[in-house]
């Protein structure tokens, strides 16, 4: 997404990065968009993936395994009244699908390039 807003003596250019999460993720998944997900989720001590070693906060990995997985269901548990309920769901999938991929992205938890310039108008 790319803007050209002019404003008071200037014109300022906005670029926002697409979010990383545009597919489905099941447990088996890998790709950036997974290790996107793992760093998200290490931000809260609550949905971890875990303690230490892979997948642990500042190692995340592009594999979306049963930690992960584990990690994704407290999320959504978490977030219930975002993720599951408007779904009918009372209880974590575990699989990152459409709400779940939605509540992220408003959630901006994570911006993988964001770029602003300012320059002068002449």
């Amino acid at each position: 997404m790319c803007g050209l807003f002019i404003l008071s003596g200037g014109i300022f250019h906005a670029s926002a990065a697409v979010s990383p999460f545009y597919r489905t993720l099941p447990i088996g998944s890998s790709g950036e968009d997974v290790r996107a997900l793992q760093k998200i989720l290490n931000q809260d001590p609550s949905t971890r993936i875990q303690g230490s070693g892979p997948g642990s906060l500042g190692q995340e990995t592009a594999y979306f395994g049963a930690l992960t997985q584990d990690a994704v269901i407290r999320f959504q548990e978490k977030n219930a009244q975002t993720i599951l309920y408007p779904s009918g769901l009372t209880s974590g999938t575990g699989i990152v699908g459409p709400a779940t991929r939605s509540f992220l992205v408003s959630k901006a938890a994570v911006t993988t390039a964001t770029s602003l310039t300012v320059s002068s108008a002449s």
